[in-house]
């Protein structure tokens, strides 16, 4: 049994494709006189609503969160347990499922079909992937698009399933066992967007420990990058320190930042090796860079932008309160005109931080809406290739850590629930609740296959 499935795959019974008009929709969900589908999945959170493909997921989200307009006030319905998508058409006999064991011999129409097929698989217990061959009339950045498209449905489903192009399936059958098993040529990874967005913290919580002080102590000055050693250690302009243990690394590196601060210099570029690393990240070299919006500094911002430059993958960490803010805007552009600047058109995957923080305030409890909307909006400014996934890097972090000083993790201790009214087993289901790990395999398969 695939041991990362238990905790990525949501168990849908049911998958329902609602009517393409989108009043249509909403009447359906509401009115459970007539349709007790959508109160039963309040009981039994097992089925998949898919929306029209080209209708807003966000704007629908919405108006699912407002009060109904009568005389007696009703609540709104629980929007974080909707597990909700479009359902997307598929050219005709470009779209199969595959499992570990084996292809299968048919093709899928659209979104729906698909998951239909997962929710009945008689192998539920194995690792899924899907298979995109390319047909003819279909450009190579049609199928990149039908990729991203999948995949991003998939991640507004909550769902993990790695989505690859392949002319046969012996390609296939070799990239999935590579995304399977962390296995690859090694890739590089540029962590980038404003100071504060939580790179720092993110990064942590994808290695498993607190290797760098956040943001919240002194944004980071320099591009410091990690990888798999011997030794647990840190070269900088030639010289190597080594280190017994994470915390007395974070220690050494803020003192190297606070230093540099009060010198108002910018410290050489660090490079961190570490003699854990997960097993998902192996091969995968990974950089921090500065915020390129650090005080103006163009030094800062030519550190960033190189890491950029040089990198096989792009992750942008957007604030979750922001919902792209105009300067995160404003840097997505300029840093995705940087990556893209060669002749192929690579892929930036953008992660929205901190969404943990939607529950102290009165917004829709849905990160889908937030995803879909910062989605339609770069999509509007003329933007593709790019993918979003919500996470909370301090959920994540203080769960690894096991932090149960923090405030979140011992509400969750001591109430067995998360903000949505979730049981929650153990600790490790805490870190699942942030989503960091499924960020992780999200990077995983794409890198392990390429653009």
């Amino acid at each position: 049994m695939n041991k990362y499935a238990p905790q990525i795959f949501p168990a849908f019974t049911d998958v329902i494709a609602l009517d393409d008009n989108i009043q249509d929709k909403y009447t359906f969900i509401r009115n459970h006189e007539s349709i007790d589908r959508f109160s039963l999945f309040h009981e039994t959170k097992k089925y998949a609503y898919l929306i029209d493909e080209d209708s807003s997921l966000h704007d629908f989200i919405n108006m699912l969160g407002e009060r109904e307009d009568n005389s007696q006030e009703t609540s709104p319905l629980d929007l974080y347990s909707l597990h909700i998508a479009r359902n997307i058409i598929f050219p005709e006999g470009s779209v199969r499922l595959v499992n570990e064991l084996c292809i299968e011999q048919y093709h899928i129409n659209d979104m729906a079909e698909l998951l239909t097929y997962i929710v009945r698989s008689k192998a539920k217990y194995l690792q899924h992937a899907v298979f995109i061959k390319p047909v003819w009339p279909l450009t190579g950045q049609d199928i990149s698009s039908l990729r991203l498209a999948i995949l991003q449905q998939f991640v507004y489903l909550r769902m993990y399933i790695p989505v690859i192009i392949a002319n046969d399936y012996r390609t296939a059958d070799r990239v999935f066992r590579g995304i399977l098993h962390g296995t690859g040529d090694t890739k590089h990874l540029a962590v980038t967007g404003t100071k504060k967005a939580g790179k720092t913290a993110l990064i942590n919580a994808m290695l498993g420990d607190i290797y760098s002080p956040s943001s919240s102590e002194l944004p980071t000055p320099c591009a410091i990058t990690y990888s798999l050693g011997k030794n647990l250690a840190i070269e900088q302009e030639g010289n190597t320190q080594t280190f017994s243990k994470a915390g007395d690394m974070s220690r050494y590196i803020l003192d190297e930042f606070s230093r540099a601060d009060k010198a108002r210099i910018i410290p050489g570029n660090m490079s961190i090796t570490l003699q854990k690393y997960p097993e998902k990240l192996s091969g995968i070299t990974i950089t921090d860079t500065p915020g390129t919006n650090f005080a103006g500094d163009s030094g800062h911002r030519q550190a960033a932008y190189s890491s950029v430059e040089r990198a096989d993958f792009c992750l942008f960490v957007v604030n979750y309160s922001s919902h792209l803010a105009d300067d995160e805007a404003e840097l997505f552009a300029s840093v995705y005109n940087t990556f893209n600047n060669q002749e192929r058109n690579r892929i930036v995957i953008i992660a929205v931080n901190r969404i943990d923080e939607m529950y102290a305030s009165s917004v829709v409890k849905s990160y889908e809406r937030a995803a879909d909307y910062i989605s339609s909006r770069l999509k509007s400014l003329g933007y593709d290739n790019f993918i979003v996934v919500p996470v909370s890097a301090l959920t994540s972090l203080h769960a690894i850590m096991k932090d149960t000083g923090n405030p979140f993790i011992r509400n969750v201790i001591q109430n067995k629930k998360d903000f949505h009214g979730f049981e929650l087993k153990a600790i490790r289901d805490v870190e699942h609740a942030g989503r960091v790990k499924y960020l992780t395999h999200i990077i995983s398969s794409l890198m392990r296959q390429g653009v």
